[in-house]
């Protein structure tokens, strides 16, 4: 059983004592980590077409207030049990239309962290959060060259220089449709250079998913 599923099972378990709760409000919920009216706050839901190395972005919430806050503790305070409710909000926005989506791609690719952030965590945030989408089409594609640093303070160009050339292809993508899967975009700067990778490797296109976006990208 994935560490995901173990931590899902707990906290089930947890809320028959102690209901689960808005991360706003303070309202009863049943999935997710906001109440309805809250989530409207948060929500972009949006498709930007860019037509550079990236062909289309889809961002799903603003990366502010709660959102930062449950993303900050799943990457960096290691509370893996709030996975389950970003997946699920994943899922309310996206209702049935994830298989629409996923028949216009052939590979379906998180961006990954190095190996040991992954295995200090236990698991890939991207992956996680996206789990609803099943993975049918889920191949091992892309591996971190090298660690880098952590980009938050960092601007644009600083990200880009970071990032420049710590992705390897490790999978055949030759005229694939790539859609990548991320936990924030902000800049673009790891999706960019995760996607030159590919597009470099031979890949038709790439596409990315993010479940969340930093006010630059908002409107």
């Amino acid at each position: 059983m994935k560490i995901r599923e173990c931590l899902y099972n707990l906290q089930l378990l947890w809320e028959n004592v102690a209901p689960r709760r808005c991360a706003v409000c303070g309202d009863k919920i049943d999935e997710g980590v906001f109440c309805q009216i809250c989530r409207e706050h948060f929500v972009i839901n949006k498709m930007v077409e860019q037509g550079e190395t990236i062909n289309i972005i889809y961002l799903l919430y603003k990366y502010e207030r709660e959102v930062r806050k449950v993303i900050h503790a799943v990457k960096f305070e290691n509370k893996g049990r709030y996975l389950y409710q970003l997946e699920e909000e994943a899922r309310v926005i996206f209702g049935s239309y994830w298989q629409e989506l996923l028949q216009q791609y052939d590979l379906t690719v998180a961006i990954p962290t190095s190996v040991n952030r992954s295995q200090e965590r236990g698991y890939e945030v991207p992956e996680e959060i996206f789990d609803f989408l099943n993975f049918h089409q889920m191949h091992k594609v892309l591996e971190r060259r090298r660690v880098t640093a952590p980009l938050f303070n960092l601007n644009k160009e600083q990200r880009e220089q970071e990032v420049a050339g710590c992705f390897k292809v490790i999978a055949d993508v030759t005229d694939k449709r790539v859609l990548l899967l991320d936990d924030i975009y902000t800049t673009g700067a790891t999706a960019n250079e995760a996607a030159k990778t590919l597009l470099a490797a031979g890949a038709k296109y790439v596409d990315v998913l993010a479940f969340s976006a930093g006010k630059n990208n908002w409107n």
